[in-house]
């Protein structure tokens, strides 16, 4: 249904992140099979930071927001990043620690090119 991670950034998550209320199994399982299709750049992205992140972190908390929205935070390289959910428990948006979407591509980023440079 939707492009699994390579295998060597699930084993980097895997090894960096442990802990929260969401253990790394269930994460790695949220965001491999319960991710809304305008957020898989934003996921693809998420998992490439996670994955290089060099020292364990807390894998997510789970919170809500000011304006209800269930998500999770998770800490790369200390800087939260947040998953936020819909009611049916799929991700639609990630963004990072300043709130930016991750998924979005600038709009001077010319068509076809590879997004993060």
């Amino acid at each position: 249904m939707y492009a699994k991670l390579p295998p060597e950034v699930v084993e980097k998550i895997r090894r960096n992140y442990a802990g929260g209320d969401l253990n790394c199994q269930a994460l790695l399982k949220l965001i491999q099979t319960k991710v809304a299709p305008r957020a898989l750049r934003a996921r693809n992205e998420l998992a490439g930071r996670m994955a290089s992140a060099r020292h364990r972190n807390l894998s997510a908390h789970k919170t809500t927001g000011d304006d209800e929205t269930p998500h999770y935070t998770i800490f790369v390289k200390n800087k939260g990043h947040h998953l936020r959910l819909n009611r049916q428990g799929v991700v639609w948006q990630i963004t990072d620690g300043a709130g930016r979407d991750l998924g979005v591509v600038p709009t001077w980023f010319s068509p076809g090119a590879v997004w993060p440079p």
